[in-house]
């Protein structure tokens, strides 16, 4: 007979074939399961079947081997429900599966609806035998052969109130056990919250799509202690969902076994204080009545002097009571260091550019303020100082997410606030003083706390400042500020005719023509968005058809009676030693205009974007021309002559009072690329060349405007022609460069300032030709300069020939302001103010992080060549390639990918690298080979320092020397070269190549 599946089974399993027995008794077997029915238990033949049945558990278990039995006479069908005489029941256990069962607790057992009634079980050579007089479900149970576990969760979290801790700190979790003797198998699983993190999963299984760690029970014993690692989430400053709730819990599970559980342990993930909404408005000064905005809104143009109202909701997620002491700072880039912590998303921080900005505390009213911008201020008649209570009825603020009133937040929301939040604390209204009395919270309990402030005449105009709430001076998180724009000068008015129209009604004259004088805010919540032109608002300026054609240029040779001047400077109330209408830095004073409102450019916006630069490990993305203290002086002097006087602010570039047409394009010729109208008249620096690898002759290149005195200024030798001119004026021996000696600089040679002035000298025989025409001018290089028909054109940017002339800012620059191509003009407007690529490079360049073993090539790390060269050639096994000159640069760059053995990425360590290479390996210096890094050999044969080929320092040499040789050789109608040196664990010794 076939075998039934032992256990228990919720649908029966299909009938097993059937026995029939009469009068006379017999056996009937059914695999694991006998019956012997003794003579005259029936009356009648009767068919005996047995299918897999399910039933109650068994003290906490699942029983196994259950079976329903059934006897049915043949000859009426009906169910016999009783013997007359009692059947023996056999279970053959050898054929069972019992395992973590006590074997001495093993019996046959009934079932009925209360249970398992237990029956007479006898045992014999290890199967089962009890008898039964009734038909029904019968079945071998026992009792757990695993050991009891108790299970406890701790945490490291506070032991009181909601064990609160800060967003993003890192929780230790404790998961221990005993059991009443040793496990002999089973798991033991945790269940972790799925937004906290997992730093350390004290020895277990992590599962993240179930969120459980988990651990073999047959490995711990009888005791055991895992310990675990989490952070808890962290939570945007903007974002109402402050609080999680992370709730750990813990189970073991062997089998035939109850399941063991800990007891769950909750962490509340929330700061202890939370500035949740604000409120401002505007007090009355007669009748002191106070406008109030809509709930955090700030207000989008406030008056010096005029009292203001903030008031902040601060609530307390814990159910532990917390005392603050409520004060009140503002943001400042050029305040005094009071409390200096920079914060990091603000509107002051875009419209404050320059430096770091400081929370400053207000003093308050009735003290010196010095310098201060704002002040607690009385409202009093008086101006005494006053204290108002806050009441409940009084309160301003919601929340709008409750779903159970108006504080908290429902349990339906995931937990993220307590729902039913209704303590509420009285606040107070602060007149005068700063800070405020202490306050204490309650649990889940919130309160309202206002100050009344003054903008003082330090204000600075057209600016927005924020304010917030601390305890103390210590920040809260998260927590919503109160932004306030300080509005236009009222006294500024406009400059020039009233009309600036013909009589007739014609075109705008240029002559006494109204300028913008200040720009208001460019970010910031509800600031002022508008140039100041003869009382029209920008929204006008752009409906008139945009600021060029109302306004024109205050740059120019203009007149010593022009009022043009007033549009940049103020004789009395200049901001800084130049009388203009900005404090420093000057950038701050052409981003008036030049914020795509008043002028057509929009660098203001460049700069707002721009990565920092790091002077510690060279990488600089911007030319820093909002730094507050660049040492600039004027345009015109020779400042960086011998000195290291590192600035760029906008007039060491471009000369406000003496431009030509802005929109004059630069153009090539066979000795560089002329200079651009945007920067023509400016000073620079040109050179007189000498032999290769020596450094040229400089001499300094000014113009002044034309009608200003010659005594005031240096003696001009002419005017800047060439673009590189500009360039070399700081990035040359002209001046003095950034020391390449000292810890870290010395080890880092990728990091080294250079002397543009030798590296570009035409005379070098490896060099991208800046000042002259290249000497490559073979066909591969043209080939590759102008791709062959299919090749791929995806990064090619510039149309470019063997006799082309390279620009500093087709290379370096704003990469947004880059055109589409292929075959662009390389004439067009090229800004080279910020980039997002280091070096303030136009594209991306890969160039001191190595390959190691089996890292793909991906083309977007060199887009920067491909601007000019082909892709080609790098993606391609060695052949008779026509465009390149090297048939193994595909071979190095694409194809090595498992070779090499080095896990170090760093450029400048010796030896390091593995796999495929990057450009930087054997283009070390990209500008030319003039300063090659390394000991070299001498040639033996051929031609040496050409196709700007120079290693970089972790390229090592070979040989009896151990020194880098690289030759190119001709002979006849034979091209090709060979390589000496070591790189990415290969050694080439003579390693020749044709082309």
């Amino acid at each position: 007979d076939p075998t039934p599946t032992p256990g228990p089974s919720a649908t029966p399993a299909p009938t097993l074939p059937a026995g029939v027995v009469g009068p006379g008794g017999g056996v009937v077997g059914f695999g694991p399961v006998s019956l012997d029915i003794p003579p005259s238990t029936v009356v009648s033949p009767t068919r005996f079947s047995l299918s897999t049945a399910g039933g109650p558990d068994y003290k906490g278990l699942p029983p196994v081997a259950v079976y329903s039995i059934r006897a049915t006479e043949v000859s009426s069908g009906k169910d016999v429900s009783r013997f007359n005489a009692p059947i023996l029941l056999h279970f053959l256990t050898g054929a069972l599966d019992l395992d973590g069962l006590a074997p001495q607790t093993l019996t046959i057992a009934e079932a009925k609806k209360s249970g398992w009634d237990t029956l007479p079980t006898a045992a014999s050579d290890g199967d089962l035998s009890a008898s039964i007089l009734t038909p029904g479900v019968y079945g071998v149970v026992g009792e757990s052969a695993a050991p009891p576990v108790s299970l406890t969760i701790r945490t490291d979290a506070p032991a009181e109130g909601r064990h609160r801790v800060d967003p993003g700190t890192t929780v230790r979790v404790t998961l221990s056990g005993i059991a009443g003797w040793p496990i002999a198998d089973g798991t033991v699983t945790m269940d972790v919250p799925g937004d906290w993190t997992l730093t350390s999963d004290g020895g277990g299984t992590y599962d993240a799509s179930t969120n459980t760690v988990t651990w073999d029970a047959a490995h711990v014993g009888s005791s055991f202690a895992f310990t675990l690692a989490f952070t808890a989430p962290s939570v945007a400053a903007e974002s109402p969902q402050y609080e999680y709730t992370g709730t750990f819990g813990a189970r073991i599970v062997q089998k035939r076994s109850k399941v063991y559980r800990a007891d769950p342990v909750s962490v509340l993930v929330a700061p202890r204080l939370v500035v949740a909404h604000k409120v401002v408005g505007e007090v009355d000064r007669h009748n002191r009545a106070a406008t109030y905005k809509p709930e955090d809104t700030d207000l989008p143009e406030a008056k010096r002097f005029t009292v203001l109202r903030v008031r902040y909701r601060i609530e307390n997620p814990d159910s532990l009571p917390v005392t603050m002491t409520p004060l009140i700072q503002y943001g400042d880039v050029a305040g005094p260091d009071d409390v200096a912590t920079p914060f990091a998303s603000s509107p002051l921080a875009l419209t404050m550019a320059g430096g770091p900005a400081k929370w400053v505390t207000l003093p308050g009213a009735g003290v010196e303020h010095g310098t201060a911008k704002f002040y607690v201020a009385t409202e009093s008649k008086q101006w005494k100082k006053e204290t108002e209570g806050i009441d409940e009825n009084e309160a301003r603020t919601h929340d709008d997410e409750d779903g159970q009133g108006q504080d908290g937040r429902a349990a339906a929301d995931g937990g993220l606030r307590a729902a039913g939040r209704r303590s509420f604390t009285r606040g107070v209204h602060m007149m005068g003083d700063n800070p405020a009395p202490a306050i204490t919270i309650p649990g889940d309990g919130w309160t309202e706390v206002e100050f009344s402030v003054r903008a003082t005449g330090y204000a600075d105009f057209d600016t927005t400042y924020d304010l917030r709430i601390t305890d103390g001076g210590k920040a809260i998180e998260p927590s919503v500020v109160a932004s306030m724009a300080i509005g236009p000068n009222p006294d500024a008015g406009t400059v020039g005719s009233a009309d600036p129209r013909t009589s007739a009604g014609g075109p705008l004259s240029p002559v006494g023509a109204p300028y913008a004088l200040r720009a208001a805010s460019a970010s910031g919540t509800g600031g002022t968005s508008g140039m100041r032109v003869a009382g029209m608002t920008a929204a006008g300026l752009q409906a008139a058809g945009g600021p060029t054609s109302i306004v024109p240029s205050p740059h120019g040779d203009l007149t010593m009676t022009t009022d043009s001047c007033a549009a940049c400077h103020r004789t009395h109330t200049g901001q800084n030693q130049w009388l203009a209408t900005d404090p420093l830095p000057q950038s701050q004073q052409c981003f008036v205009c030049h914020n795509g409102l008043g002028a057509t450019s929009n660098t203001q916006a460049q700069w707002a974007t721009a990565s920092a630069n790091d002077a510690n490990t060279a990488s600089y993305y911007q030319h820093p021309s909002t730094a507050t203290n660049s040492g600039h002086t004027n345009a015109l002097d020779t400042e960086f002559a011998g000195v290291l006087n590192r600035h760029a602010q906008c007039s060491d570039c471009h000369n406000p009072h003496n431009p030509t047409d802005t929109t004059l394009l630069a153009t090539s010729t066979g000795a560089g690329w002329l200079v651009s109208g945007a920067t023509e008249r400016g000073s620079g620096v040109k050179v007189t060349n000498g032999a290769t690898l020596s450094a040229p002759n400089y001499g300094w290149l000014s113009s002044p405007p034309k009608d200003e005195s010659g005594d005031i200024f240096p003696t001009p030798v002419g005017a800047i022609q060439y673009e590189y001119q500009l360039c070399f004026k700081c990035h040359s021996g002209y001046t003095k460069l950034v020391a390449s000696t000292g810890s870290p600089m010395s080890s880092h040679p990728s990091w080294w300032s250079l002397d543009k002035g030798v590296e570009l000298n035409p005379a070098n025989k490896g060099v991208h030709p800046i000042e002259g025409m290249g000497t490559n001018q073979t066909t591969q290089l043209g080939n590759s300069l102008t791709p062959l028909p299919g090749a791929n054109t995806t990064y090619r940017i510039w149309r470019m020939t063997t006799t082309s002339v390279v620009r500093c800012s087709q290379c370096h620059g704003t990469p947004a302001q880059t055109p589409t191509g292929p075959n662009a003009s390389s004439g067009v407007r090229l800004d080279t103010h910020v980039s997002p690529n280091r070096g303030i490079l136009r594209a991306n360049y890969r160039d001191r992080s190595l390959h190691v073993p089996y890292e793909q090539y991906v083309a977007s790390d060199f887009t920067l060549c491909y601007l000019c060269h082909s892709t080609e050639p790098f993606t391609a096994e060695p052949g008779n390639r026509t465009d390149t000159n090297f048939e193994f640069h595909g071979y190095h760059m694409s194809v090595i990918y498992e070779e090499g053995f080095s896990q170090d990425r760093n450029i400048d360590l010796p030896g390091a690298g593995g796999g495929n290479a990057i450009c930087a390996e054997c283009h070390f210096r990209t500008h030319s080979n003039a300063f090659k890094y390394g000991n070299y050999q001498a040639p033996q044969t051929g031609f040496a320092a050409d196709r700007l080929v120079n290693f970089s320092p972790n390229v090592i040499g070979a040989g009896a020397l151990g020194q880098i040789r690289w030759q190119r050789i001709t002979t006849g109608s034979q091209r090709g070269g060979n390589c000496t040196l070591t790189c990415h664990g290969f050694s080439h010794l003579n390693e020749g190549y044709q082309y």
